[in-house]
């Protein structure tokens, strides 16, 4: 049984390097301008494995390694899942920042496609809507529309913290895991709702 437990760790590892691997080499070199020969040797892996686990053509692998990414920085991947149920939300924020610090590109493409009118920027946008609307709100229930939408743009804040690594993105990492920050958001009165009421009158 352990074996097996490590054996898909160690899948789960490959799959993630490759994506992350995939997603540099497009913000470095362009478009689809980057090899599958030169994944693999850069991941340590065949090209047989990332055919039988990404794709055999690049556009997919590209696709597939986004979706990846995306479900982990989101916390939505069963590695991340793991990481919140068992050491906590601060530990899964840490394990996107190492990611991040490593390849730097991630946020490069996030935010480069995030409003674009293609299959990646609807993706990004899917995955980011499932995670804030079936995820972070029905965890946070407490929360109203707008202080859902702060805590939406927060988390981009956070992301960029992460990509930047300015002197103060520790002091905001440690400040959006505060109780300080849950009780900041609470006390902002839902500005949707005001906005309704003066219509109405």
């Amino acid at each position: 049984m352990k074996r097996g437990i490590t054996n898909r760790a160690m899948k789960i590892k490959k799959l993630n390097r490759i994506s992350y691997i995939v997603l540099k080499n497009e913000v470095r070199y362009g478009h689809l301008k980057w090899s599958i020969s030169q994944v693999a040797k850069e991941a340590k892996v065949s090209r047989s494995w990332i055919y039988k686990y990404h794709g055999s053509r690049k556009p997919e692998i590209l696709i597939n390694a986004l979706r990846n990414t995306l479900e982990d920085f989101f916390l939505l991947s069963e590695e991340r899942q793991e990481i919140l149920r068992t050491k906590g939300l601060g530990a899964a924020f840490m394990k996107s920042r190492e990611i991040s610090q490593l390849y730097p590109e991630i946020y490069v493409f996030y935010f480069k496609h995030f409003h674009a009118d293609n299959v990646y920027g609807k993706l990004i946008r899917k995955i980011e809507n499932d995670y804030f609307d079936n995820h972070l709100m029905k965890r946070h229930q407490f929360l109203n529309r707008f202080q859902g939408s702060l805590l939406r743009c927060m988390t981009h804040g956070l992301g960029l913290a992460f990509y930047l690594d300015t002197p103060h993105t520790q002091a905001m990492i440690d400040f959006v895991l505060s109780s300080e920050f849950k009780d900041w958001v609470r006390s902002i009165p839902n500005h949707f709702d005001v906005a309704t009421r003066s219509d109405q009158r």
